[in-house]
């Protein structure tokens, strides 16, 4: 068995998460972007680029916490994308959630634009620092 390193071990392991389409995920790298791990979101981002083909329309699973004792159910939905000129993705929505990202380019995150649950995703960013 050979163990590559670098980037391609990076892609092969998102690859593998059976949450990689999830809603869940794009959460998660915001809240570490927040806390100052850039990389993250443009990883999610392309893999998000990657599962569209090149589409704007994306299966995508979103994670939402009920019944007793509480538990996360995982309910499909469709993820709404938006490109630029050079077709980079510049927005996800989902239902009545919006992510936006500005990318330079070259389709990196640079900044986030508008995100759900933004207060409670800054809360938890600052208590983690």
């Amino acid at each position: 068995m050979v163990i590559s390193t670098g980037s391609s071990v990076t892609f092969a392991t998102q690859a593998n998460h059976l949450w990689s389409r999830s809603e869940a995920r794009l959460i998660g790298a915001i809240l570490r972007y927040l806390r100052g791990y850039k990389s993250n979101i443009n990883e999610v981002v392309f893999f998000l680029d990657i599962l569209s083909a090149g589409q704007n329309k994306l299966a995508m699973l979103h994670p939402w916490g009920e019944g007793k004792p509480p538990m996360v159910n995982f309910n499909p939905e469709y993820a709404w994308l938006t490109r630029n000129d050079k077709g980079y993705i510049t927005d996800v929505r989902i239902g009545d959630r919006h992510y936006g990202f500005d990318v330079n380019e070259n389709g990196r995150v640079i900044g986030l634009r508008t995100y759900p649950f933004a207060d409670k995703i800054q809360a938890a960013a600052k208590v983690s620092k």
